[in-house]
């Protein structure tokens, strides 16, 4: 996508999936810690969501955008949450924000009687310029900024530095949810005029050395080299990024979500898979990262082999296949799937410490059930 766009512009069927994602982890993510925002600090007496790149607030036929699909989303969550989201939208074209203001604007007698959300003054400008100021004045008054979900929906890949998601990344509880269009970053990658930018962007010039490598080989290797760049220069404990396609397969750019708790990632997941079915999400296995998969080929019966082929005739805690699965691969239903290999005989547990040991027969039938009690999200997530 370029940022040639009129002020208000048709609305792609890919955005649609991007932002179900967005709001249905926003609605989870919300409820969750605004409960545990009120027990574990007195200090943490509201949650942040900033959508850094938040457009007009509409499409051309009417459709909601990201800013005002996340006010209706507050509006809506049910029981009031007893912490309330702090919005905060931001957006540098004149044009843009003037729409954004007028969309927001009808949504300001309801969000006065809401529990759920306050919205701070619209801010006009550079994503990078206010995000730095807002940490700034943390820092200044010695607040930590999260919780935060911190959404950097750039039009490009140029927009948001390395050294940004490393500074949110920094402050407990703080999410990311972040787009980079491979597109683009793949047309110019030769235009020296642009090296300073993706020096920016993936926190090294390592990205030079796809100059060389063919198109499929060069997106694994980018791809790569960004997800290890979140980890080595912005400190990002999970990285989960997935490919949205057009209409003929063709990736056309990446979403990442950077998050330092595993439960984070595990419902950012969940919520991705509730829109798996658009047939736009791929995920690159990795054994064999070249070849892009759609998600729905990921089922449970897939990850039920996944894991014996690979932990058979080892011992593992539960809590490292748990992992394993998570960050791994395209999969959540980690739970489901280890019970139905307990119960075929293909796993056992070893001990009391939640440890497992998986067979070597590899040709029984196996069912569904749950391994372990589900513990209550408000006390697992984020602690």
């Amino acid at each position: 996508m370029s940022d040639q766009l009129p002020t208000v512009w048709p609305r792609e069927p890919h955005t649609e999936a991007k932002h179900t994602i967005l709001i249905t982890y926003l609605q989870a993510w919300s409820a969750i810690l605004a409960r545990q925002s009120k027990k574990v600090s007195q200090q943490h007496r509201e949650l942040r969501f900033i959508d850094a790149f938040a457009g007009p607030g509409v499409y051309s036929k009417g459709e909601p955008g990201s800013p005002v699909l996340a006010i209706d989303a507050m509006l809506r969550q049910e029981p009031p949450l007893p912490v309330p989201v702090r919005c905060s939208f931001i957006e540098k074209d004149p044009a843009r924000f003037a729409s954004l203001r007028s969309q927001v604007a009808q949504k300001e007698a309801r969000v006065a009687q809401s529990p759920n959300l306050v919205i701070d003054e619209l801010a006009r400008g550079d994503c990078v310029e206010v995000l730095e100021k807002m940490l700034d004045q943390c820092q200044e008054q010695g607040e930590t900024f999260g919780p935060a979900l911190v959404f950097l929906d750039q039009f490009g890949y140029s927009d948001v530095p390395m050294t940004l998601i490393s500074r949110i990344m920094q402050h407990r509880l703080c999410e990311v949810y972040s787009y980079l269009d491979y597109a683009g970053l793949n047309r110019f990658l030769s235009d020296g005029c642009k090296d300073a930018a993706r020096n920016a962007a993936f926190g090294t010039d390592d990205w030079r050395q796809a100059l060389q490598l063919p198109t499929d080989k060069r997106r694994t290797f980018l791809l790569g080299l960004y997800k290890r760049s979140l980890q080595k220069y912005a400190r990002v404990k999970f990285v989960w990024s997935f490919a949205m396609s057009d209409r003929t397969g063709r990736p056309i750019y990446w979403l990442f979500f950077c998050t330092n708790n595993i439960r984070g990632l595990e419902e950012m997941k969940k919520a991705m898979c509730r829109v798996d079915d658009s047939g736009m999400f791929r995920f690159s296995d990795a054994d064999d990262p070249d070849q892009l998969g759609l998600l729905p080929s990921f089922d449970d019966n897939w990850l039920s082999r996944h894991l014996q082929e690979k932990f058979r005739g080892q011992v593992h805690k539960v809590v490292d296949v748990k992992t394993h699965v998570l960050s791994d691969t395209p999969c959540c239903n980690y739970a489901n799937v280890l019970q139905q290999l307990k119960r075929s005989g293909r796993v056992r547990p070893v001990d009391g410490n939640k440890k497992i040991s998986f067979t070597r027969d590899l040709d029984r039938e196996v069912e569904f059930v749950d391994l372990e009690p589900r513990e209550d999200f408000s006390e697992l997530l984020f602690e």
